[in-house]
């Protein structure tokens, strides 16, 4: 797909939502690989794009992206692309900008599966750990696993990152990271 458009495509601010499915967020570039190949606009701002995230984000402009949003996307990128994809972000994101990024909290999941008696099994801790450990070979779906200190660990690898906020999502065993650049390669916060 030719992504020439986006140096066309004017959203101020211009913002990205990916591994979206179908939660499509108003205002930004929904990105995910279940929507219909290509560009399509749905809105005065709002798009989707039918793509590999990796390969859109290597597309968009040098320091033009307010925010990133992401909801349970990161991990579904392997190991080997992890240290790519945060150049990515920093490449991507503008100086004060931010990015959000939920994600299954493994440590979480792991402890409610050890604490299970036998007597009295939760299903949904067993269905959610075997889904982390077992999917990839299923699906080709998870490929990474994440806890608040790993999370911390991997933005804290950028300087120019700073990690705002790490808790737990109510309701659901997972993690929200929230993420600021601060300074860029020629501009600081």
């Amino acid at each position: 797909m030719n992504l020439d458009i986006l140096k066309a495509v004017r959203c101020d601010p211009f913002k990205i939502h990916l591994g979206c499915a179908g939660d499509i967020k108003e205002g930004y570039f929904n990105v995910d690989t279940v929507h219909p190949p290509g560009l399509s606009k749905i809105g005065s701002d709002t798009y989707t794009v039918g793509m590999d995230a990796l390969e859109f984000l290597r597309h968009v402009p040098y320091e033009t992206c307010e925010k990133i949003v992401s909801s349970f996307f990161i991990e579904h990128i392997c190991i080997e692309d992890l240290l790519d994809l945060v150049g990515i972000f920093f490449d991507v994101l503008e100086v004060g900008g931010t990015m959000i990024h939920e994600t299954d909290d493994f440590e979480c999941l792991s402890k409610r599966f050890l604490s299970i008696d036998s007597k009295e099994v939760d299903m949904l801790s067993l269905i959610n750990l075997n889904k982390y450990l077992y999917s990839y070979e299923m699906y080709g779906s998870h490929r990474s696993a994440w806890t608040k200190d790993l999370l911390r660990w991997f933005f804290s690898t950028v300087p120019e990152f700073r990690v705002d906020r790490i808790y737990s999502s109510e309701g659901w065993e997972s993690i929200v990271v929230e993420v600021t650049k601060f300074r860029g390669r020629d501009k600081v916060l």
